[in-house]
């Protein structure tokens, strides 16, 4: 295995970058850019084009319809515009995930948002419209085998040309990874600022902090070397590698849930009552628990002892479980951001604002988000406006998450004002839906870009076990270290952690064989941080990987491509992730671990 991954190594291509700057296209990357733009059906530079984007969220989906001519050059950003729609066209309730699966419900569902669409898009356009269907965390949720039932009956829907007139390519419906919908934030923000328009220096751009209902994402371009957790996204035929990281189980309605079921004990199980400090004092909520009982959640209105929940909730991995350093949540990796001016956008927005932590120029002041979300969560229920009861413990438990999120486990500084607080630049909405369709129509420079699939998938992908320990899918405590018995990989079976390193199944000598993989491909990125390999030339374009990833398809796929796979590294085909970029070398930051 050891002599496969040394011969892959040798099979490379080295290209030497200036540090700090994104990489221009080479001479083979142009040749690869011809596979997007030779289109036969490509429309004249002038002409108006027109995609249909379905946003799926956890609890409704949102009509995206954008509209676009082609730019100049294959160098220039397309000028990409929202559609403006009325409000009862541009959300529908409930989400697909929570739609009865089968064709019957979901045609129906999907045909009704459909239709609005074909009343916007001009009726010369239809044929050449693509359309796509983006699901984020509340697919994510539903696990592997309940995401890929509810894509395939929406992707046998849409293939049927007689439901719809748009041009639907296989593959463009898909679930979305956390780390795509990050980065497609970060495309949208940038975009709307301006920075892909005038070759403008890495050090120019702005990070971005979404909170969702099931998930957050950080995203930003680290001033430091980029260790691990590299997405690269191309813009304006430039490469930009980003840091983005997305915690599954970790948006504000997923964390409160969390928090919630790590209230109940078996006492509590028994009185059906639970006090609970991250609400306010007279409140209480009944959630259900103990297998099927009902319990009551008292609020006690301790902001004290909510921020010790979520400290544990969001606490960062002791030192010898934090593989690379510096940590952010349990033993991920996460550079440095200090230096960096951030957005934080979508729920951000709203919990940060509600806690009166926001200055008049939309910054967030750190210093005075404790001490805010502190005097809001000590009031008794009593004292709030009758038409804002029902938010105020939900505002209390958020202000508070947000705080320890941002100060702890990503590091902001008490005293930065370098976080924006809003979720409009210039009047346009920070989204990932735009970023989407920026990065395809990027990908393609042409007015008819429906052949070439939004996403696009790997046939043997290896993502381990981090998700899962992330999302606390398995055992609450896997990211949890209030004390030493605690494991940061749990797979909740009886084996213990003997220290031992035997080889005998237990948690310790798994995460022993998990360093000595980081170990080697730290090596060998050390020796060949520059060098870069073609994989494969599929459906007009390129797919990268660095020596890295070539590591890790070695260490853990057979001879002939098959995986092989083990209860330490899973290996889940999630249609996303295999990011179709020019390849381009790392730019100094390091290549993909």
């Amino acid at each position: 295995m050891i002599v496969r991954a040394a011969c892959i190594a040798v099979l490379v291509l080295c290209v030497r970058a200036p540090v700090g700057r994104s990489c221009p296209l080479s001479d083979l990357d142009a040749k690869a850019e011809e596979v997007f733009t030779n289109n036969e059906t490509q429309t004249s530079v002038s002409a108006e084009s027109y995609g249909v984007l379905l946003d799926a969220g956890s609890s409704s989906t949102k009509l995206k319809i954008y509209k676009w001519k082609k730019p100049n050059s294959t160098s220039s950003v397309p000028n990409v515009t929202l559609v403006p729609l009325e409000r009862p066209q541009r959300k529908f309730k409930p989400g697909l995930a929570d739609i009865e699966w089968g064709v019957v419900g979901v045609q129906t569902y999907l045909l009704n948002i459909l239709q609005i669409a074909q009343g916007i898009v001009p009726a010369d356009q239809h044929a050449e419209t693509p359309v796509f269907v983006l699901a984020t965390a509340g697919f994510r949720l539903l696990g592997v085998d309940g995401a890929r039932e509810g894509m395939e009956n929406v992707e046998e829907i849409l293939l049927n040309k007689t439901l719809h007139p748009f041009r639907y390519t296989e593959g463009s419906a898909s679930v979305l990874s956390g780390e795509e919908e990050g980065a497609y934030a970060w495309i949208a923000a940038n975009y709307l600022l301006g920075f892909f328009h005038d070759n403008k220096p890495d050090e120019e751009s702005v990070g971005v902090l979404e909170m969702g209902g099931g998930s957050t994402q950080i995203a930003f371009i680290p001033r430091d070397p980029l260790m691990a957790e590299e997405f690269q996204v191309i813009m304006a035929g430039r490469s930009y590698s980003l840091y983005v990281q997305s915690y599954l189980q970790f948006g504000l309605n997923a964390i409160r849930k969390r928090l919630e079921h790590k209230l109940v004990s078996l006492e509590s199980c028994a009185l059906e009552t639970a006090d609970q400090p991250c609400m306010l004092d007279g409140d209480s909520k009944n959630i259900t628990a103990c297998g099927n009982l009902t319990i009551q959640l008292q609020g006690t209105g301790n902001p004290a002892g909510c921020q010790k929940l979520y400290d544990d909730l969001v606490a960062t991995a002791p030192p010898q479980k934090c593989y690379l350093e510096p940590c952010a949540i349990g033993s991920v990796f996460q550079p440095s951001v200090k230096g960096i001016n951030f957005y934080a956008i979508s729920s951000f927005v709203y919990s940060l604002k509600a806690a009166g932590a926001v200055r008049e120029d939309e910054t967030l002041d750190l210093d005075i988000l404790w001490s805010k979300a502190e005097e809001y969560c000590l009031q008794d229920i009593s004292k709030i406006s009758s038409g804002d009861r029902g938010f105020a413990s939900a505002n209390c438990m958020e202000a508070i998450y947000t705080n320890e999120l941002l100060t702890k486990p990503y590091g902001f500084e008490k005293s930065t004002r370098r976080i924006k607080v809003t979720s409009k630049i210039n009047g346009n909405d920070i989204e990932w839906a735009l970023g989407a369709m920026l990065e395809f129509l990027s990908l393609t420079f042409t007015g008819d870009p429906s052949h070439l699939s939004l996403t696009r998938k790997l046939q043997c992908k290896v993502y381990g076990s981090k998700e899962r320990a992330r999302s606390g899918e398995n055992d609450e405590k896997d990211t949890d270290f209030e004390n030493e018995d605690d494991h940061y990989i749990d797979y909740g079976d009886d084996n213990n952690d003997d220290g031992d390193n035997d080889d005998d199944g237990d948690d310790d000598d798994v995460m022993m064989i998990r360093m000595m993989k980081m170990m080697m491909m730290m090596m060998m990125k050390k020796l060949s941080s520059q060098a870069w390999a073609l994989l494969t030339l599929k459906q007009g374009y390129l797919r990268r990987s660095s020596v890295a990833a070539l590591i890790i398809e070695a260490l853990t796929c057979a001879p002939g491509g098959t995986c092989r796979q083990t209860r330490e590294d899973e290996l889940w085909d999630r249609n996303a992730v295999a990011r179709p970029v020019v390849v381009q070398p790392p730019q100094g930051r390091g290549g993909v671990l």
